[in-house]
């Protein structure tokens, strides 16, 4: 039974650590969505602007340039490998908004997995506990460590 029991302290010991990077994971998420709806909101803030009209370019943290903005309808966007190519705002709003949706997407499943994964450790966690139940019921001790299988007292006690 100790060894039941360690198995399933493991199970949800590996549940736990896939659980914290899920998490991680969906707070990039969030930050890219973020980072995503600045971008498409200083697209949409720039179409507003007058062609000919001064504004201030950030340098660095503090640090700006006066600038006149040419053609407000058109940006320059990123392709990769230090390359950028013309688009008309409109366009890169819609690469914005594909991107938010398909972050969205990803979030979602990600939610998904990470709320079937919760659902799974807490089983466990009700089995290894009835286990446990079951183990002292007939004697047993806590203590794992006298046949170097399992946690100890204060491990599960953590848990």
């Amino acid at each position: 039974m100790k060894a039941q029991i360690k198995q399933k302290y493991m199970h949800m010991k590996m549940l736990e650590q896939q659980i914290e990077k899920m998490q991680e994971q969906l707070q990039t998420f969030d930050n890219q969505l973020q980072e995503i709806s600045s971008m498409k909101s200083a697209v949409e803030e720039i179409k507003t602007v007058k062609s000919g009209a001064e504004i201030l370019v950030p340098l660095a943290t503090g640090i700006f340039v006066k600038a006149s903005i040419k053609q407000p309808d058109h940006v320059l966007v990123n392709v990769g490998a230090q390359t950028a190519v013309p688009r008309k705002a409109d366009e890169a709003l819609t690469m914005l908004n594909d991107q938010l949706a398909e972050i969205e997407k990803l979030k979602h499943n990600f939610s998904r997995q990470l709320e079937q994964m919760t659902q799974k450790g807490s089983a466990i966690e009700h089995e290894m506990r009835g286990l446990l139940e079951k183990h002292i019921a007939q004697g047993g001790t806590l203590d794992f460590d006298e046949d170097n299988e399992g946690a100890s007292q204060k491990e599960h006690e953590e848990a």
